[in-house]
């Protein structure tokens, strides 16, 4: 198991992630120009792709980067969807199980086992809500066995300009993941960073399912 002292001792990789935030910080920092943001009004994906490595001997490599996507939702509705420990296995990539383990809605503990039949990982992320700031923040805890060396992230939702009667949603997303030196990083790397910055996609189709299922509900 990682020494939780070396993930505390190592700011480089802290700052990395509070680069990331900052990016999404406020509507004047978002690195995001006039063709995205065409392209998030035409229901597409924005994606900026980061690889941090350290220069010394221990080899640390961080994968992951900013995406993002504009859904038809409410700030606080898409935020609440991360306090639902069971959506995680729709809202994350390969995800198998997500069970919370400790905590409560709002600070909590969720073991996820993600992969496939051949290969899989479990580890533990503690997901934690910050309401005033409309951002959900998470990280790896690795006091629990972990199948991946770090990870940190965070998922934040803004209200987006829309026409009358319409409430949309700006979803930013960060991740950087430390797979860990191996064959794992070398066979799973690019895959792993693809998958990992879908999760914008796969909230807006997830929002989008469980909207058209509420109208088919509906009385008439």
């Amino acid at each position: 198991m990682k020494d939780p002292a070396r993930r505390l001792a190592a700011p480089a990789w802290a700052a990395a992630l509070l680069t990331l935030s900052a990016q999404v910080a406020s509507a004047d920092t978002r690195p995001l120009d006039a063709a995205d943001l065409e392209r998030l009004q035409r229901g597409e994906t924005v994606v900026r792709e980061q690889t941090l490595s350290s220069d010394g001997d221990d080899d640390r490599r961080f994968v992951g980067g900013l995406a993002y996507a504009v859904l038809d939702a409410a700030p606080e509705d898409v935020g609440a969807l991360f306090s639902d420990a069971a959506a995680y296995t729709q809202l994350l990539p390969r995800t198998r199980s997500a069970v919370r383990i400790s905590g409560t809605a709002g600070d909590q503990r969720i073991q996820l086992i993600q992969g496939t039949a051949l290969v899989s990982l479990s580890y533990v992320v503690h997901v934690r809500d910050y309401p005033r700031e409309g951002t959900v923040r998470f990280w790896l805890d690795a006091g629990y066995p972990h199948g991946i060396d770090d990870a940190w992230g965070f998922v934040r939702a803004e209200r987006w300009p829309s026409a009358a009667g319409r409430t949309k949603t700006l979803v930013s997303y960060g991740v950087l993941v430390e797979l860990g030196p191996g064959i794992v990083r070398a066979m799973y790397e690019d895959k792993l960073r693809a998958a990992m910055l879908s999760v914008p996609a796969r909230l807006r189709s997830y929002v989008a399912a469980g909207s058209k299922e509420a109208d088919q509900g509906a009385p008439r």
